[in-house]
């Protein structure tokens, strides 16, 4: 059931086809083909296939199934569109409302033995799809609305690369045969448009000759297709939001597409595009904030303390709320506005989150513990959501939170806006000029219950204030999230220590994640959600530890001088790696013994290269793995550390004299420049310079172990771990 969601693997047979430009794939159609198509082109007779508002009564005429294909299962405009639609189908004369959830759920729906909310767990956003579930039964009666997917015990047992398509051809069936028995019926099908591919649910329509439309759903602000094979929404589909916004008004983008007639691979009759959703909350002016100041062990503790009543129970919250960060305000860190670069967005984030809960906290009287156990869910919903990568997808614009409403029933939710502006300026006013990029907002919602129970974690939390153990470990005074991290660290490494675990990723610092299961036994972490992730610099360092850190960086450094000398433009490598003459450089320099000097070379500085960059990984991962044990680097774990670095002193002076021969013996390679000027030699002695720091390094370091620290030598300024680079 795609539409179906897990907090630990995605859902079946949905892979995305994310992020696509209107111009970059397509086999027929591109952005272009798609504007041309929705105006019109008066000089060839081609009038304009979009009009607003939909027409049920054209796309029912003659028809008995209505198929209405939901291109992305997390688009908040489709779902809180779709609900809309209720009272207009039934108008047009549907009688029955038919939905992708597996059919053996039906019958004891129907008979009140499930409600919607059971229902509708575990979808992708639960409390809308309760809501089209709703209005449907509301709409059509709750004998008048189906489940047509196939059963979860039938779908495992179809090898998973089948079971798409299985299902697809399952749902056609349960539509073919009812239409069949019921010739009277008319159906509207909502259900995901990978299965109106022509060999799913239209060939069993066609196969019981039930006559049928078949249309896509998209909305504005749309920000991927939820598919898993190439069909052409996937491939050019998101160019029809692009080109609704660029052609029409706000209020004119609820409306059809009709492509009857035009040629497609997938048979499809048109496209209903829904206007992006407004937001519920209300605004409200910010005056304090949460957690500025913070103890990890009274955090943890007041977590404890507060174990058995800490999930925020329906009703708590009944005060609506919404920020808007657009707007930077200066001096206020939460207020810095939408940031343009990927690298910024969890560090902003977090601050307008932990913003926003204190808040939310403040209007509704929350207790503080049930407020710090919040921002961490939101934290955490924010790294690990379907589809988020890089945290929540954007920088935060607008987030708001709606209550709890019983007539007509729904959850509490919470609701962001997020820009990805692929570094380029947000403007607030929208005074962008013609042809300049302008980031499409994205809507994204969680009920506070679904927040809950998919990111909750009171089971690593201490049973008792005095479980907490007393640790002599900091946060970095000057990151506020860092208090409500170590806290949950403190917390899970106390309790569950076999859901801690130091993850490496190459292209990333290594980091402390604490995860929601045992991850003890898995031999990889990537893509196992986390409650939370930390890094060195979350952690106040010892003077130890700040020496460690130190060591690591220089011997990053070093790692990329010695790189360029090997690798760089006009290292060693390059030479050998041409395929013709150029200039002055002679015939000599490509016979066998010229590239043999240059392997060899290089090998001689692999020597002392590859350990660098191992050594600046292995700095981090010292601390790193003290903290999974809630300590400080010890001074006699510095033995293994200070051996690796000796080897690294002795190796690089070697490969670097080794280099100098090398451009001796070939003075034409030695003359040339990169685009900084720089010749081989001058990379060779900026390499030895580095040398030269990392042994006094070492050398300090060394008296740190053995507990003399009279004399301290002069190194290079440290380089935050947000600014180092790591290689790939």
């Amino acid at each position: 059931m795609p539409i179906r969601r897990s907090k630990t693997t995605p859902a079946e047979g949905d892979g995305n086809v994310t992020g696509i430009m209107p111009f970059d794939l397509g086999d027929r159609f591109r952005y272009a083909d798609w504007h041309r198509l929705m105006v019109g082109d008066a000089d060839a007779g081609m009038p304009p296939r979009y009009r607003q508002g939909v027409d049920y009564n054209e796309l029912f005429r003659g028809k008995n199934v209505l198929v209405l294909g939901d291109t992305d299962h997390e688009s908040l405009p489709i779902q809180r569109g779709i609900k809309g639609e209720m009272n207009r189908l039934k108008t047009a004369g549907a009688t029955h409302f038919a939905l992708e959830v597996p059919s053996d759920l039906e019958a004891p729906f129907k008979a009140g033995q499930l409600t919607t909310e059971e229902v509708a767990r575990g979808t992708w956003i639960p409390h809308r799809f309760a809501e089209i579930l709703g209005a449907a039964t509301q709409c059509f009666g709750r004998e008048n609305v189906m489940f047509i997917d196939m059963p979860e015990r039938e779908v495992t047992a179809v090898p998973t690369e089948e079971r798409s398509h299985q299902r697809g051809a399952y749902m056609g069936r349960e539509l073919s045969d009812f239409v069949g028995k019921d010739l009277t019926a008319k159906v509207a099908a909502y259900v995901g448009y990978d299965h109106l591919v022509a060999d799913e649910i239209p060939a069993q329509l066609n196969a019981g000759n039930a006559p049928h439309t078949l249309v896509a759903l998209m909305g504005e602000s749309q920000r991927k297709v939820s598919l898993h094979r190439r069909v052409e929404i996937a491939a050019y589909g998101l160019s029809v939001p692009a080109v609704l916004a660029a052609v029409t008004n706000p209020n004119e983008r609820y409306g059809f597409i009709d492509l009857r007639g035009v040629p497609m691979t997938t048979p499809l009759d048109g496209i209903i595009h829904f206007p992006k959703p407004t937001f519920e909350s209300e605004t409200a002016v910010p005056t304090t904030r949460l957690l500025s100041d913070g103890n990890i062990h009274d955090t943890a503790s007041n977590m404890a303390r507060g174990r058995n009543s800490i999930e925020i129970p329906d009703g708590q919250l009944h005060v609506p709320f919404m920020l808007d960060f657009s707007r930077p305000r200066d001096g206020d860190p939460a207020w810095m506005g939408v940031k343009a670069y990927v690298e910024d967005w969890k560090g902003s984030n977090e601050e307008k989150l932990r913003a926003f809960v204190g808040e939310l906290a403040r209007a509704n009287n929350l207790r503080e513990d049930r407020a710090v156990y919040l921002l961490a869910l939101l934290a955490a919903y924010a790294q690990n959501g379907e589809g988020h990568h890089h945290s929540m997808g954007g920088s935060i614009g607008k987030m708001g939170f709606t209550p709890q409403r019983e007539n007509p029933k729904r959850d509490a939710f919470f609701e962001f806006e997020t820009f990805d502006c692929m570094g380029k300026t947000y403007r607030p006013d929208g005074d962008y000029q013609p042809g300049e990029y302008q980031p499409i907002p994205v809507r994204q919602e969680i009920s506070l219950k679904d927040l809950q129970r998919e990111f909750g974690f009171t089971d690593i939390i201490a049973e008792r204030p005095e479980d907490v153990p007393a640790v002599s470990i900091s946060p970095n005074p000057d990151n506020p999230m860092s208090t409500l991290r170590l806290a949950v660290l403190v917390a899970a490494a106390s309790t569950h220590p076999e859901n801690v675990r130091v993850a490496n990723q190459a292209g990333v610092n290594p980091a402390i994640k604490v995860f929601f299961e045992d991850v003890s036994r898995k031999s990889s972490h990537r893509g196992v959600p986390c409650i939370t992730d930390l890094v060195v610099d979350d952690f106040q360092l010892n003077e130890v530890e700040e020496r460690v850190m130190h060591a690591g960086q220089v011997a990053y450094m070093l790692y990329e001088k010695l790189r360029d000398v090997a690798h760089g433009t006009v290292g060693i490598a390059a030479p050998i790696n041409d395929i013709e003459i150029r200039g002055t450089t002679s015939q000599k320099l490509f016979t066998p013994l010229f590239r043999k000097r240059g392997h060899d070379t290089i090998a001689d500085l692999m020597d002392a290269l590859n350990p660098a960059m191992m050594l600046s990984n292995r700095a981090e991962n010292a601390v790193l793995e003290s903290r999974t044990h809630l300590r400080n680097v010890d001074e006699d774990e510095l033995t293994p550390f200070l051996d690796e670095m000796r080897e690294i002193t002795t190796a690089a002076p070697k490969g670097l004299d080794a280099a100098e021969r090398f451009f001796k013996q070939y003075p034409e390679l030695g003359k040339k420049q990169d685009k900084q000027g720089r010749t081989p030699y001058d990379l060779i002695r900026e390499a030895r310079e580095l040398t030269q720091y990392f042994t006094a390094a070492r050398e300090e370091l060394g008296r740190e172990a053995a507990g003399t620290t009279e004399t301290h030598s002069e190194l290079p300024p440290a380089l935050p771990p947000s600014q180092r680079r790591k290689p790939g």
